[in-house]
C-alpha cells in the first residue's frame, strides 16, 4: 500500500499473510497482547497459517529488524506499540514501507492508542491504528482487509486517514466479556519459552483513579471465571513455566475471589510440588486477616507480591487519587514479611505533585523500614492521555517529550533534586534490590556512623561515594563492587564493628556463586597464618568424612554479632531444593563453616562454632 493514501477501496489477496511483530525491551519479556490478537482471529476463523508472530527486542540493531521484517514478505505488518519501543517502531515502520511499499502497517496497544492522531499526522507509512482493547478491532480489521470491499470507516475501534486526509476515529467496540477470553499460549510456546517471563491476566479494568496511570481511564472491572483460571494455572503450571507475571492492575480488588485462587495454588503444590512462580500486583491494605493466614502457608518461591506504594505522604496521595490506608499497608507488611515465605517488592514514584524532597525521604524511609526484598524507586512519566499530562502542565512540570516522558523538574523538586534519586536508584538496585548483599548492606546502613543516619540519608552518602569514586561512569564487577561497599564500611564503622563487617561481606561475595577469593576479603583458605592453616586442615577433614562424595566446597571462618539466616533464595525464580527449604543458619560469635559448591548456589553443609 502506498505511505498516506486512504484505506477505502484497497483490495488484498484472499489470504493475506498477517505478521504480528513488537520489541520487547529484555530478551526475557514475552508479548501477551500479540498472542491474545492471535487466539482471537484463530477463534474468528481466521487460519493460524496466515498469522505469524515476531517479537524481538529494542536491543537488537535496527538494520537486523529491518532486514528481518523484509524478509517476512507480509501484506499487513501488524505492530503492537509501547513507551518502550515507540521510537524504534515508528523508525522501522517508515523505512519498511519504503521497501515493502506494498505491504500495510498498522499498530495498536498503550503508546498507540493515546497518542494516534499524531502518529498518524506524523508517520504517513501508519494506515491505522487499532485503539484500545483488541481482540475485536483486530479481527474486524483482518476480516475487512481480507474481503472485497475493504472499508475501514465500519471497522470499530480503529483510527485512520479518510479519502480527504483526514484523521477519523470510529466509536469503540463493546468490551469483550471475561468469560470470552482465550488462553493465549500455544503448546509450543509453553515449551520453547518456559525460561522467560511469560505474561498473563485474569482481569481488566481498574476502579482506581491515579492521575499517573492509563489503567484510571478504564473503570470497567473485569474478572475472569474461577474455573476458567484455574485450568490456566494448570497449563502454566504443567508447563513447567519459571515465572508468570499477573498484568491485573490490582490482583485483590475482589479479596475472595484472590484468596480463592491463591488457595488452589498452594493446594496444588502441596499436592505436586512445582517450581513455576506467580507475581501479583496487590494493594497491600486491603489484605484481610485470612488473607494473611492463607499467604503464610505459601511455600517459598511459590508467590511474589508486589505492592505500589508510591508515596506515604497524605497530601500526595490525595494529589494524585490514589487510595491507602497506610497504617494498615504497615501492619499487613510486616506480617508478611515475618510470616509468610513471600518475596516482596514495594515501590515509590519520584516527582509526584508537590511533593519535596524531604517529603520522599520520609516515604523512602518509612518503606525501607518494612524491609522489602526490593525496593523500587521510580521516577514519575507523563504519560500522553493521562490525567497527569493535564496536572503536570497545570502545575509546571518539565518532562520529557521523548518515550517514556521521565519527569525533568516538578513543581517540589529541581531537575537536580531528581538526578540525586537517580544516583540513589543506581545504589540501591546494585547492593540492595540484587540481593547480592543481603547480610552486609542493611547490617551497614543500621551501623554506619553509630546508627545515626537514616536508611535514605544512608544511601545518600552510599551514592555521593560511588560517584566520588568514578564508578557511575565505568562498567563493576561482582568484585569491584564488594570491595567498594567493603571500603565505604570500613571508612564509617568503628575498629569494634569492622570485623564483624568483613565477614558479613564476605558471606555474601561467596554466597554470589563466586569462584575467586580476593585477597581483601581476608578468606580463610587464602590466610597464610599458621593457626588459620591449622583450621583450615581440621574443617577438611571433617567435611571429607561427612561427605566422602562431596567434590567441591569451600570452607570459611566468621566473626558474626547475630544468627545470620539465608533460608529463603535470594531470587524468587531460583528452583527450590532442599537444602534451601530446609534452612540455612550460621550463628552469632566466631565459626568455621563448609559450603557445598556443587548446586545452584552455595549450600551450607557444616558449621562449628569456635568459641
Amino acid at each position: 500500500m502506498t505511505p498516506g493514501s486512504s484505506l477505502a477501496g484497497q483490495r488484498q489477496r484472499p489470504a493475506p499473510h498477517i505478521a504480528l511483530v513488537t520489541l520487547n525491551s529484555q530478551f526475557a519479556h514475552t508479548s501477551l497482547a500479540l498472542r491474545q490478537l492471535r487466539q482471537w482471529a484463530i477463534h474468528q476463523g481466521f487460519s493460524a497459517n496466515q498469522l505469524s508472530l515476531h517479537e524481538w527486542t529494542i536491543n537488537d540493531l535496527p538494520s537486523m529488524l529491518l532486514q528481518r521484517l523484509y524478509e517476512l514478505d507480509a501484506d499487513l505488518y501488524a505492530f503492537s506499540c509501547s513507551i518502550w519501543n515507540r521510537r524504534l517502531t515508528e523508525r522501522l515502520s517508515d523505512e519498511l514501507a519504503q521497501i515493502r511499499p506494498g505491504a500495510t502497517i498498522i499498530w495498536g496497544g498503550p503508546e498507540a492508542s493515546q497518542d494516534a492522531t499524531a502518529i498518524l499526522q506524523g508517520h504517513p507509512s501508519v494506515s491505522a491504528i487499532l485503539a484500545g482493547e483488541g481482540e475485536l478491532v483486530f479481527a474486524a480489521y483482518l476480516s475487512s482487509f481480507s474481503g472485497s470491499n475493504f472499508d475501514p470507516g465500519t471497522i470499530p475501534g480503529l483510527v485512520f486517514r479518510d479519502d480527504s486526509g483526514a484523521i477519523r476515529n470510529n466509536p469503540p467496540p463493546p468490551l469483550l466479556p471475561a468469560p470470552e477470553w482465550l488462553f493465549p499460549y500455544t503448546g509450543q510456546e509453553l515449551r520453547q519459552l518456559k525460561e522467560r517471563l511469560l505474561y498473563f491476566e485474569t482481569s481488566r479494568g481498574c476502579p482506581y483513579g491515579c492521575t499517573y496511570c492509563l489503567s484510571s481511564l478504564d473503570k470497567t472491572v473485569r474478572l475472569a471465571p474461577l474455573p476458567w483460571v484455574e485450568a490456566a494455572f494448570t497449563r502454566l503450571i504443567a508447563a513447567d513455566l519459571r515465572q508468570v507475571k499477573l498484568v491485573d492492575r490490582t490482583f485483590n480488588i475482589q479479596p475472595a475471589r484472590a484468596r480463592a485462587i491463591w488457595r488452589f495454588l498452594i493446594e496444588h503444590h502441596r499436592k505436586q510440588p512445582f517450581r513455576t512462580n506467580f507475581h501479583f500486583e496487590i494493594m497491600a491494605d486491603r489484605l484481610e486477616t485470612e488473607d494473611l493466614e492463607l499467604l503464610a502457608q505459601a511455600p517459598p518461591g511459590l508467590f511474589q507480591l508486589e505492592i505500589g506504594v508510591q508515596t506515604t505522604t497524605p497530601e500526595v496521595l490525595k494529589a494524585i487519587h490514589r487510595p491507602c490506608d497506610w497504617p494498615r499497608l504497615q501492619a499487613n507488611v510486616r506480617q508478611l514479611r515475618h510470616q509468610a515465605a513471600i518475596h516482596l517488592h514495594l515501590d515509590l514514584i519520584a516527582g509526584l505533585p508537590s511533593e519535596t524532597v524531604q517529603q520522599f525521604a520520609r516515604s523512602f524511609n518509612d518503606v525501607f523500614a518494612l524491609k522489602p526484598h526490593d525496593l523500587q524507586l521510580g521516577f514519575l512519566k507523563v504519560l500522553p492521555g493521562s490525567p497527569m499530562a493535564h496536572q503536570a502542565k497545570t502545575l509546571g512540570f518539565r518532562w520529557s517529550q521523548e518515550p517514556p516522558y521521565e519527569i525533568l523538574a516538578s513543581d517540589a523538586m529541581t531537575y537536580g533534586d531528581l538526578a540525586q534519586l537517580k544516583d540513589i536508584e543506581t545504589v540501591l538496585d546494585l547492593f540492595y534490590n540484587s540481593g547480592k548483599f543481603a547480610a552486609s548492606l542493611p547490617w551497614l546502613a543500621d551501623h554506619v556512623r553509630g546508627g545515626s543516619l537514616t536508611p535514605f540519608a544512608f544511601f545518600q552518602d552510599l551514592a555521593a561515594a560511588y560517584r566520588f569514586a568514578g564508578w557511575f561512569d565505568l562498567k563493576t564487577s561482582p568484585v569491584s563492587r564488594a570491595r567498594f561497599l567493603l571500603e565505604f564500611g570500613l571508612a564509617h564503622l568503628a575498629p569494634a564493628e569492622q570485623a564483624v563487617y568483613v565477614s558479613r561481606v564476605r558471606l555474601d561475595y561467596l554466597l554470589q556463586g563466586a569462584k575467586d577469593q580476593p585477597d581483601f576479603l581476608d578468606t580463610l583458605e587464602n590466610n597464610p597464618e599458621e593457626g588459620s592453616r591449622q583450621v583450615l586442615r581440621t574443617v577438611r577433614e571433617q567435611v571429607r568424612a561427612l561427605y566422602p562424595r562431596l567434590s567441591r566446597f569451600r570452607s570459611e571462618r566468621f566473626v558474626l554479632d547475630a544468627p545470620v539466616d539465608f533460608s529463603a533464595p535470594r531470587d524468587p525464580q531460583l528452583v527450590r531444593t532442599a537444602e534451601i527449604s530446609s534452612g540455612q543458619l550460621l550463628p552469632a560469635g566466631t565459626c568455621v563453616c563448609a559450603f557445598d559448591l556443587s548446586g545452584p548456589r552455595p549450600a551450607l553443609i557444616f558449621v562449628q562454632k569456635l568459641d
